[in-house]
């Protein structure tokens, strides 16, 4: 099983950012959410949560540092179809968060 879930990490890792970069962005709009709570509890705490995992996670995959752009990438689609243009600047939180600990995680 462990053998399993590493030979499709990155496919894990692509459905995760997907859910939390596009679909629930979507849904937390469509419920209608404070725009306050909205970036407080998505933006800096669930999403730079996540960036931290993956920069955990990623690191025995081949060609780990370029995994580090997929996240941000992928919330910068959901950021341009959903939310302000200045949201943006999330994306290089993110990335930074992702390296910090992509950095910290012994290979």
């Amino acid at each position: 099983m462990h053998n399993l879930l590493d030979k499709y990490r990155w496919q894990g890792l692509i459905c995760i950012d997907l859910l939390l970069g596009i679909i629930f962005p979507f849904f937390i709009k469509w419920v209608g959410i404070d725009k306050a709570w909205r970036f407080g509890l998505i933006f800096i705490v669930i999403n730079c949560l996540w960036s931290i995992v993956i920069g955990n996670i990623i690191k025995p995959l081949p060609h780990s540092w370029l995994w580090l752009f997929v996240w941000p990438l992928i919330y910068m689609v959901g950021n341009w179809l959903f939310y302000p243009k200045y949201a943006y600047l999330f994306a290089i939180v993110y990335l930074g968060a992702s390296y910090i600990a992509y950095g910290r995680e012994k290979g």
